[in-house]
């Protein structure tokens, strides 16, 4: 049977040997037209370079090398960032800002346009926003509410004085600078609204992979702190919908009818849509049909959640938190869609925010002071709130003190909502590149800071506390 199958294969490679002798015999007696020659030898005429680079410049072969060297970028600054004792995550919100307009475009602007062309934009905004939805849903996936309820004293009022603070300093901030920085054609009660939600962020994920660094994210400590962010945030988006919805409602009438919308969509996706994926999932288990509607609700939910007004994290935040609670559907999902959102595609984003992001705007000393200035109010407001507020709650001091510094981690959900603002037309160049500095350097100093208050004397050390019951509630948490 082999000696059959051998000869066989034989006498095919033997005939299209021969068919490809014949066609090049034949083949040199045709000429070609005097015009297609002369159009051939202007193309030889090229230099190997200037087709090389016209090559590159095709659209589908920038974004790939684009894509390429914002990974390999980002993951040589975040090893690096690493090594100081920074979240990788950091190293990577560092790399846009180099590949941007502030390090590359203004030490090699040629190249910057050349690999950053305008027009290539949009399709890196598309890629990095598909990133960005996959990790709001990952966000509501985590957040547990029963977490929530076992400490809900603590959590809850920290979690409200970490953002009641803040968001009162940053509208009244916005009286300050709103003369400088206020777009004319937006009101100054939505734009006061938006700068007091951004000085109240704490980034969830970032502050995360501080804790799993540290070691600190199964204790206590660190469940509190990850309970207070998840609340904090969603304090924080809700708010944030309602500035969104306003803007693109255009009138208080029209808003009203947004926030209804928004009412019967939450209302139908408890109600509906989350016992129907429960069910799906008791019968699929691990199938790739249940991922299948894993996939749909995320999208469907995220696209109605943009038509109707609010933005389209939203709804995949939502899509997130109604997903079943039982831990091996949430493991599951999450383990299939973390490397791809968190390795690929959210460094994309990270360096399209450092794409918008012009240090160079900031060129004479009342910009800069106008960035010290926001900075200390968003570092004052959430380390005074969160630090006195857990002190009133019984919590030692060190353990008070380690609250004020984590929860003043900024980063990711930061630069979310600053690029929201941007793309609305909220914040003007100057002050988004303000903004991100001010969540740079809140998410820099975290670590550093609490090196210091660790060794600190004290009985019970930074996420040490004996409290059994509750950290084998929080062991899922990331």
């Amino acid at each position: 049977m082999k000696v059959k199958s051998i000869t066989i294969y034989y006498l095919f490679g033997v005939a299209l040997t021969a068919i490809m002798i014949y066609v090049l015999y034949v083949s040199r007696n045709i000429s070609l037209p005097v015009e297609n020659i002369s159009s051939i030898k202007v193309q030889s005429g090229e230099s190997s370079l200037s087709q090389i680079l016209k090559a590159l410049s095709n659209s589908q072969a920038i974004i790939i090398f684009q894509v390429a060297l914002i990974l390999i970028v980002a993951r040589l600054t975040g090893l690096l960032f690493k090594k100081i004792g920074q979240p990788i995550v950091m190293g990577e919100i560092v790399a846009g800002i180099i590949l941007g307009p502030s390090v590359l475009g203004l030490v090699l602007p040629d190249v910057s346009q050349f690999i950053f062309p305008k027009s290539s934009l949009s399709n890196l905004q598309v890629l990095s926003n598909i990133g960005l939805l996959i990790f709001m849903f990952i966000v509501g996936m985590e957040f547990k509410l029963n977490v929530i309820k076992e400490e809900a004293r603590t959590i809850i009022g920290i979690s409200y004085a970490s953002i009641i603070l803040p968001f009162i300093l940053g509208v009244l901030l916005s009286l300050t600078i709103f003369k400088t920085y206020l777009p004319t054609n937006l009101s100054f009660l939505t734009y006061a609204l938006y700068i007091g939600v951004a000085v109240s962020i704490t980034s969830f994920t970032v502050l995360a992979r501080i804790m799993r660094d540290r070691g600190i994210t199964n204790t206590r400590l660190g469940s509190i702190v990850i309970s207070c962010t998840a609340l904090n945030d969603i304090i924080a988006w809700c708010i944030l919908a309602v500035v969104i919805a306003t803007i693109k409602a255009g009138s208080s009438t029209f808003a009203m009818y947004t926030f209804l919308f928004v009412a019967f969509f939450v209302s139908l996706m408890i109600m509906v849509i989350k016992p129907f994926i429960k069910k799906l999932f008791q019968k699929n288990k691990g199938s790739n049909s249940t991922f299948f509607w894993v996939y749909s609700t995320l999208l469907v939910s995220s696209y109605i959640s943009e038509v109707i007004g609010v933005h389209m994290l939203f709804g995949a935040f939502l899509a997130g938190a109604i997903m079943p609670a039982d831990s091996d559907f949430r493991k599951y999902v999450i383990d299939k869609l973390e490397n791809f959102a968190f390795v690929l595609l959210l460094p994309l984003y990270f360096a399209f925010t450092g794409l918008r992001t012009q240090i160079g705007l900031l060129n004479n000393s009342a910009t800069w002071v106008d960035c010290i200035i926001l900075i200390a109010v968003a570092i004052v407001g959430k380390f005074i709130g969160c630090t006195v507020s857990a002190r009133l709650m019984g919590e030692q001091v060190k353990t008070s003190l380690s609250i004020g510094v984590l929860m003043n981690t900024r980063g990711l959900t930061e630069l979310v909502v600053l690029n929201i603002g941007y793309e609305l037309g909220i914040l003007k160049p100057e002050l988004f590149t303000i903004m991100v500095i001010m969540a740079l350097f809140t998410t820099f100093i975290t670590s550093p800071i609490l090196n210091i208050i660790n060794k600190m004397p004290n009985k019970i050390r930074v996420g040490q506390n004996k409290n059994d019951s509750f950290l084998q509630k929080a062991t899922s948490w990331p």
